[in-house]
């Protein structure tokens, strides 16, 4: 629900030769949170307690939801709200059928990576410490990939080509400082991919789907693919024992 409504909020306020730059910084900005929260955490959790840390992240949606509440919002009229009935009930392009797909894609190999890669790391005995510098080294390359969008932009081909070569060579070393590299590259061009994708779903839904419609469908779907993906990962490493960096590399 926060998903699809915040993608919603952006492409109902922005303007639209502004939207790919806000989903884009959207992307940078989170980077922010992922280069800092891991070192923080570790931080937290061994000066203090890992209890600690749920109640932060438990008191950071609470927190959210308030800003949320204090959005300045305006009641629509009878007649928009009979225009965006109109809008919803129109058939959708096959164009955003197939940036969704890709979209949803993409997101279920990060899904693989995201519940497979701590295992990893721990099993080439990774400490605490060297884990929180590789995952912040994604964060960094996202904010850097943010700073760095104002004066050029990279062919999705090549970004793709770029992401792939960073987490695959990350998952082909055990030193923490070469995963960071790898996850340097991924995280630098993972910002530029996310923004590209919700840019083009947003472009051809324009005038044609109701915003909330459009990014609560890109939510459900993104989360069956997921959903398989992770059941796929899981089937090849439980029944059929294959290693889990091999899984890795696959996804």
């Amino acid at each position: 629900i926060y998903s699809a409504k915040q993608r919603a909020l952006i492409s109902e306020c922005a303007e639209p030769t502004e939207v790919k730059g806000v989903f884009r910084k959207m992307s940078g900005l989170n980077g922010i949170s992922v280069a800092i929260a891991p070192i923080l955490g570790v931080m937290i959790m061994t000066s203090t307690s890992p209890k600690i840390l749920f109640a932060i992240d438990a008191a950071s949606f609470l927190i959210a939801v308030l800003l949320c509440h204090w959005l300045p919002t305006e009641r629509k009229s009878r007649t928009e709200k009979t225009q965006q009935s109109e809008i919803s009930a129109s058939p959708w392009p096959k164009e955003i059928f197939h940036f969704i797909s890709v979209w949803c894609v993409f997101l279920a190999v990060g899904a693989i990576h995201s519940i497979a890669e701590m295992p990893y790391m721990k099993g080439i005995k990774l400490l605490p410490n060297e884990i929180s510098y590789v995952i912040s080294a994604w964060g960094m390359g996202s904010l850097i990939a943010f700073l760095l969008k104002v004066r050029f932009s990279i062919p999705m081909g090549l970004a793709a080509l770029i992401f792939s070569f960073g987490l695959g060579s990350a998952f082909l070393t055990n030193s923490w400082q070469m995963m960071s590299l790898g996850f340097l590259l991924a995280g630098f061009t993972y910002s530029f991919i996310s923004g590209h994708i919700r840019h083009e779903i947003h472009h051809h839904a324009s005038g044609i789907v109701e915003y909330t419609s459009l990014w609560s469908a890109v939510e459900k779907y993104s989360l069956y693919s997921s959903a398989l993906a992770l059941l796929l990962a899981t089937s090849l490493v439980e029944l059929l024992h294959m290693p889990i960096q091999w899984t890795l590399l696959i996804a």
